[in-house]
Order: structure tokens, then sequence, then C-alpha cells
């Protein structure tokens, strides 16, 4: 009940201050939030497991063009209360400590008190890779334009999925050979054919000059 009752009190705050807010300084603050660019980067940090070697990506994110009329944080761990937030006092900004497989809703706020202050402006979510544990592998690098060879992928996956669509891979990759091969005998032997119809045809039209000449000199 205290939960509804709290949702209920935002959402009043926020439709008083949205009533104070007018639409000219809505659209200032869009276009400022719409300027923001977010990029990721990562780390690929190396942990004991048991007997083997673990390996995982740690990501920062970094935040261009941020401006002082505008709050930047993620709610990177709502349930604990824990949120990241980019600082606008320069233009450039990057937070760490993000965990690989995590999708991050980064969320933009008026920060001005000009009757916008606090009211929601832009959301946006980046969705972080995993670190592809398949990648060193040896068969990997005998086929590294395999979607499962990437060295980041979107969704983890196990060894039976890995194995079942290198083997459909393979396929694929070895009936483009022969058909490329096929494709190139065809090639070769429609160059053969068509040379030894040029030669045929100046030999011919040679063998007609020769019996002219003998005519005249005759």
């Amino acid at each position: 009940m205290k939960k509804i009752i709290f949702v209920m009190i935002c959402f009043i705050e926020l439709n008083v201050l949205a009533l104070n807010c007018s639409n000219e300084e809505i659209d200032r603050l869009k276009n400022l939030a719409d300027q923001i660019e977010f990029k990721y980067d990562y780390q690929i940090k190396e942990e004991k497991n048991n007997d083997d070697n673990y390996k995982y990506a740690e990501y920062t994110i970094t935040a261009k063009n941020l401006s002082d009329s505008l709050k930047v944080f993620t709610s990177y761990d709502f349930e604990k209360g824990v949120n990241f937030e980019f600082n606008n006092a320069s233009s450039v900004d990057t937070l760490g400590g993000f965990s690989e497989g995590d999708n991050i809703k980064i969320y933009t706020e008026a920060y001005e008190d000009n009757g916008c202050l606090g009211n929601l402006v832009l959301t946006k979510t980046i969705s972080l890779p995993y670190y592809n544990k398949y990648y060193d592998e040896q068969l990997c690098q005998h086929n590294q334009d395999f979607k499962y060879c990437a060295i980041m992928i979107d969704n983890k996956i196990d060894d039976d999925i890995y194995n079942s669509e290198l083997v459909k891979y393979q396929e694929i990759k070895e009936n483009n050979g022969q058909k490329n091969s096929e494709i190139l005998l065809y090639i070769i032997a429609g160059f053969i054919i068509l040379l030894g119809v040029i030669c045929t045809f100046i030999a011919k039209y040679e063998g007609r000059g020769k019996k002219k000449k003998n005519k005249r000199v005759q």
C-alpha cells in the first residue's frame, strides 16, 4: 500500500512540474539530450574458476556533449539504490564497473530551476555484450568469419550450440567453395571455347585472303 501511495505522489509531483515547464523549454532540453553521445569500451579480465581460467569483460561508458542543464545518470542496481551519475561540469565523462550482459538504462533529467527541474527528458538503454569464451580456441582461428568466433557476442552459448552451428557453417563454406570452383571451371572453359572460335575465325579469314592473292597473281 505504501508503494502505491508513493507512486501516486511521484506521479502527481511530475505532473505539477510539467505544468510549470513550457513547451519551448522542453524542446530545448530534448535537443540538448539528443546531442549526448554514449559509447562503451571494455577490458578483458581473467580470474581463476576452480582449475580453469575464466575470462570476462568489464565495461566503461563514456558520455559526450554533456550539459549543465541536464542530469544524466544510470540506475545500475535499482534494488540497492545504486546510481551512477555523469559529471555534467565537463562535456565528457566516463563511468566504469559495468558487467557484461547488462542492459544499462540511462536517464536524462532537467537540472535547471526553471519549472522543469526533475522532469525526465530522455531514456536510453545500452546493452553490453559478453566475452566469447570460444574466441581463443584453435577452431576459431581458422574460422574467423563464423558468427560465434567473434570476440564479443550478444548472448552466451553452450558447447552444443557452438558445435552444431560450426558444423553448419563449415558445410556452407565447403559448398560455397565447390560452387566457386565450378564457376571458375565454367569461366575457364568458356574462355578456351571463345579463344578457339576467335582463332578459327582468324585462320579462315587469313585463308580467304591468301586465296584472293593467289588468284590475282595467276
